[in-house]
């Protein structure tokens, strides 16, 4: 055997593992730790929230006596607001809205709805009708029929969709007949 050989029973060389620093062992315990606090955080955090959710929160909420939301809608808003003040609520009219079910000055929403619970004290949101829309007849006496379906199609209300401008716009034209056959504001006035 030479010496530049090696002998196939020779294991092969291992390094040496480096010496660390001061510093980075310092890092490593470091890191370690703020590991486990951090663990450590999240579970505390998590097992406050769960606390607080099942027991704490049901405490505060469920406690107290709750009433029953009363039925507002329809009812004239003096009347409304003595019922929400006799059950300890307060009626709060939020808006009002042409409603062609209700009349004016009538609930017609409320929030929280009926039946609903609730504690003493709460707010009750409502919506005020304020009746039917009023819709203006176009003044058409002693014009040319032309001028008449000009006039009832511009005449207000168009923005209520296109079933409502349809109704009334053959409502309009059944009127202006009706008026036209029975001789219009002549045969009125000599009566």
């Amino acid at each position: 055997m030479t010496n530049t050989e090696r002998p196939e029973t020779q294991e092969p060389r291992k390094r040496k593992p480096r010496p660390q620093s001061l510093s980075s062992r310092i890092m490593r315990t470091v890191m370690k730790h703020l590991m486990i606090a951090g663990i450590a955080f999240v579970a505390a955090g998590a097992s406050m929230v769960f606390l607080m959710d099942s027991l704490v929160m049901p405490i505060l909420l469920k406690s107290g006596a709750e009433i029953i939301a009363p039925d507002l809608i329809g009812i004239g808003l003096e009347d409304a607001e003595l019922t929400a003040a006799s059950l300890g609520l307060r009626l709060s009219p939020e808006s009002s809205e042409y409603n062609n079910q209700f009349p004016v000055n009538t609930i017609a929403f409320q929030y929280p709805y009926p039946g609903t619970k609730v504690k003493p004290g709460r707010r009750i949101q409502a919506r005020v009708s304020l009746g039917a829309r009023p819709i203006e007849m176009p003044d058409v006496v002693g014009k040319s029929r032309r001028d008449k379906r000009k006039q009832v199609r511009r005449a207000p209300g168009k923005e209520l969709g296109w079933f409502s401008q349809s109704f009334f716009y053959s409502f309009l034209c059944r009127r202006l007949r009706r008026f036209c056959r029975r001789g219009g504001a002549e045969k009125r006035a000599k009566t």
